[in-house]
């Protein structure tokens, strides 16, 4: 008995030139878009210094011009390998190359999903989630429309045999199209089911303390070295007095390098924003609050696994006070 089927095959073979073009054209121009839109989003600096971070963990945030260049390298060598990975498989399912807007979509969907669920907890940063819903939208797009979506088109216009590349006949282009629309959707409501909570804008709320742990002054607090500022939302203020913070409250730590001129301390780079939210029926085994940590001036990866019980190991000392260190002056 044959079996046959609806999905067309190319052969094995294909002139390398006709490989290795869409792989590096399209690993430039992906890489190219996504990082542009990094800089827009986090800042030439702190971009490159991020995907560097990966490697070489959190500490990257901090590195210099080498740490940078790392960082550049390592993202367009990620960038390459995604549309390895698209190129060399369309030579044997040749819709990739007759579909690619379809297919382009449907790919950086994928390789979204591959850099959050698999890369980047196998990262040094070993990220898991939850993260932001809006930024993980933005995320989401980004992959789709910058990164698969430019390497499905170079690759189906640099990649052509000669003769008609004839793919999947009847495929309902619009109706793929909608299936690709509602399977983003269903995947940012699950996937952010619990979204991180990062509240961009602290700096306007009610001021709690600022401190200054100079470099050297204690090796216990190497990690504490700079200025920290610590703000807290008005339910947060309204705890202070008694350390009965009611649910909503939100603690916010602030953490930023030094620089030290003519015996002036002025704060400088962001180091990292620490957040603490309060909801006693979600966040039981953490004395009711939840732990948030973000580096430098990301806003989606929350670096604290399980609600941050790490950090709440440590706050629990602080169990006549609400698990709160500072004092409202």
């Amino acid at each position: 008995m044959t079996v046959s089927s609806n999905i067309p095959l190319a052969p094995h073979s294909a002139p390398r030139s006709r490989l290795f073009l869409p792989i590096l054209a399209g690993g430039a121009a992906a890489g190219t878009f996504d990082i542009t839109s990094a800089f827009i989003t986090f800042g030439w600096g702190a971009a490159c210094r991020g995907v560097a971070g990966g490697l070489l963990g959190p500490a990257a945030l901090r590195g210099g011009i080498g740490t940078w260049l790392l960082g550049l390298f390592l993202h367009f060598t990620i960038a390459t390998t995604i549309a390895a990975v698209y190129c060399i498989t369309s030579r044997r399912l040749i819709f990739l190359r007759e579909h690619f807007f379809v297919c382009g979509l449907f790919y950086g969907m994928a390789a979204w999903l591959v850099m959050n669920l698999i890369v980047l907890p196998l990262s040094a940063y070993h990220v898991r989630g939850p993260y932001q819903l809006h930024a993980m939208i933005q995320g989401i797009e980004v992959h789709m429309f910058l990164i698969g979506l430019p390497i499905s088109y170079i690759n189906s216009k640099l990649s052509s045999s000669g003769g008609p590349v004839r793919g999947l006949t009847g495929v309902n282009t619009k109706r793929m199209t909608g299936i690709a629309c509602v399977l983003f959707l269903a995947v940012s409501a699950g996937y952010a089911a619990e979204t991180v909570q990062y509240p961009d804008d602290f700096p306007r709320w009610v001021h709690v303390s600022t401190g200054v742990v100079l470099a050297g002054a204690d090796s216990r607090l190497m990690r504490e070295e700079g200025m920290h500022h610590i703000f807290a939302n008005a339910k947060a203020a309204e705890g202070y007095p008694t350390g009965n913070f009611p649910d909503g409250s939100i603690i916010v730590y602030e953490l930023r390098e030094i620089e030290q001129k003519d015996g002036v301390i002025r704060e400088s780079q962001r180091k990292r924003v620490d957040v603490m939210i309060k909801d006693s029926a979600q966040y039981k085994d953490t004395g009711g609050w939840r732990f948030e940590r973000f580096w430098g001036n990301d806003q989606t990866q929350d670096a604290l696994h399980g609600s941050g019980t790490t950090c709440f190991a440590c706050h629990s000392k602080a169990n006549t006070h609400g698990s709160v260190f500072s004092q409202l002056r």
